[in-house]
């Protein structure tokens, strides 16, 4: 993709099409919006800013890349207000593909600010499935955005779902699976130097659940942090959630 930019410098739809594989495929929002603040030379927090595009093409491929690269960059910003207005703005216009795509990270945006009801409502409005569905479907579409190639996107979102519902064991420990077996391609994802803090990060987890009695919780969060631990190389770490485990298996709380 850098390759391509550059053989289309100065090409505003190779601007966008990087911006979307930043924010689409690497899971890198800033990136792509610093992108696209450069070529349209406005600032981000213009309210015609995802506009712009709206007047300048009929290309509905390129429009329903703008638009995804939208959705995700206001979903990671936390921008509800802003993801509602552009949602009543297109979400008759739209083909179906944009709509599904947006609505996906629009619902995400709220679950992470935990306005389940407001998500509710919206899912309910689009015509969609109830919202507890969809929110159980989310790991799945992580997952299959994953296989498709889009790690750092997954990846990404993974982070943010283990934050949000730290008690789905189920869900963590697939992503740990797939962040431990792939090979490391130079993605921000893989890179290796990020799999230990990953792994002391899901450590803690697991040791706040074993203080409040959640040992299951608590074992789920040690495997995935034992995982990334083996998979980054991280001989000591390994041993050590690895003894942590073991004393949550048995229902016991961590001592040092």
């Amino acid at each position: 993709m850098e390759d391509f930019r550059a053989r289309r410098s100065g090409s505003g739809i190779a601007d966008i099409q990087y911006a979307w594989w930043q924010a689409a495929m690497l899971g890198d929002a800033e990136t792509a919006w610093a992108t696209l603040e450069k070529r349209m030379g406005l600032p981000r927090t213009d309210p015609d800013f995802w506009l712009w595009l709206e007047t300048r093409t009929n290309d509905r491929m390129l429009l329903g890349t703008w638009r995804d690269v939208a959705g995700i960059c206001l979903r990671t910003a936390g921008d509800l207000e802003r993801l509602e207005q552009m949602w009543q703005h297109g979400e008759n216009r739209w083909d179906e593909r944009t709509r599904m795509n947006f609505l996906a990270e629009m619902l995400y945006a709220h679950w992470s600010a935990g306005r389940e009801a407001e998500a509710d409502a919206l899912a309910r409005e689009a015509g969609s499935l109830s919202g507890a569905l969809l929110r159980a479907q989310m790991p799945a579409r992580f997952a299959e955005r994953w296989q498709q190639g889009a790690r750092g996107y997954a990846f990404a979102c993974f982070q943010n779902y283990a934050r949000w519902v730290p008690g789905d064991g189920l869900a963590l420990n697939n992503m740990a699976w797939l962040v431990a077996t792939a090979k490391p391609d130079g993605l921000r994802h893989a890179r290796m130097d990020e799999w230990p803090a990953a792994a002391v990060e899901w450590a803690e987890q697991a040791l706040a659940a074993s203080g409040g009695g959640d040992f299951a919780g608590a074992q789920a969060a040690a495997d995935r942090a034992l995982a990334l631990a083996e998979a980054a190389g991280e001989r000591s770490l390994a041993a050590k959630f690895q003894a942590q485990r073991e004393e949550y298996r048995a229902g016991r709380p961590w001592r040092e």
